[in-house]
């Protein structure tokens, strides 16, 4: 289905978890985690369900092909009127009546059967096999790629949700000590050169917290190319805890056992040499088992 996920693909995603810290501040908001965003993803992304159609496409195929290994069944009916001439009746014995015409029916079935043609066919279904298999693995190749691109844009909207926080806080502090230096200049205790720079500080501030708002709409967008339109919501850190423990030499192996491009690679390498095999076959006689039956009816 959709949400089909290989082992593999999981395996090739520890790093990008354990890449960031597990502490985060709380904030206050709708939160969306990393897990619902893939299900959208799963669910939503048009490279995703293309690829699982082609993979279909490709399963009907072989049954095609498997077709021709099935006895071919002919059915042909024929009807229609016969006429008869008086003059056709040439016993001596024979009544002479009036020409008319009688209706006719036949009724052929036929059922051919191919019994060897070198293995071409069998060859061809094989091949179909291994390309089925090849595009299974294409599509969990595509999946493998949009969710590491999902999970790379859901942790850059992420790290802006908490950039824009942090400069909340940054900005409510600097408008603080501005507010304070400005009642101090009023009161003659410190000089306005010390103001100018707490404002300059202060629209430094503002500046760096309207690019960084840019910089989020931006990775939402990002996101939203992979998932579709989301509700607005809150990021948070994925908690790996307990999720994969495994060991770096053990984790190497498994990698190198489910390598999802070099698997695609070996299959359809074989789907050529069956489709080699099949070629072959063709120069070779091809036997079949024809059964007919007819039957006529004239009145």
């Amino acid at each position: 289905g959709l949400t089909r996920v290989p082992r593999r693909t999981f395996l090739g995603l520890l790093l990008l978890f354990l890449s960031f810290s597990a502490s985060h501040a709380e904030e206050s908001g709708f939160e969306l985690s990393l897990q619902s965003t893939i299900l959208f993803a799963l669910h939503n992304n048009p490279e995703i369900n293309i690829a699982l159609e082609q993979e279909k496409q490709a399963g009907f195929s072989t049954q095609e092909a498997e077709a021709i290994l099935y006895p071919q069944v002919d059915v042909t009916v024929k009807a229609g009127e016969e006429y008869n001439a008086p003059a056709n009746f040439v016993d001596p014995d024979a009544i002479i009546g009036k020409s008319n015409t009688n209706p006719s029916a036949e009724f052929i079935l036929s059922a051919n059967q191919l019994i060897y043609d070198g293995l071409s066919s069998r060859e061809e279904v094989k091949r179909r096999e291994t390309l089925q298999e090849s595009s299974k693995l294409q599509s969990e190749l595509i999946q493998e790629r949009i969710l590491q691109t999902t999970i790379e844009a859901y942790m850059e909207v992420y790290k802006m949700q908490k950039t824009l926080h942090e400069y909340d806080d940054f900005i409510g502090k600097l408008t603080k000590i501005g507010n304070k230096i400005n009642l101090m200049v009023e009161a003659g205790a410190e000089s306005k050169t010390k103001l100018k720079y707490a404002e300059s500080r202060l629209a430094f501030a503002q500046s760096d917290y309207q690019n960084a708002q840019a910089a989020l709409i931006d990775t939402l967008t990002d996101l939203e190319f992979l998932t579709g339109k989301l509700p607005d919501f809150r990021a948070k850190l994925p908690e790996v805890g307990d999720l994969v423990q495994i060991e770096l030499d053990h984790y190497k192996q498994l990698a190198e056992e489910n390598n999802t491009n070099f698997l695609m690679n070996a299959s359809d390498k074989k789907a050529l040499e069956h489709q080699l095999n099949s070629v072959n076959g063709r120069f070779l006689p091809t036997v079949n088992m024809i059964v007919e039956m007819s039957q006529s009816h004239d009145t």
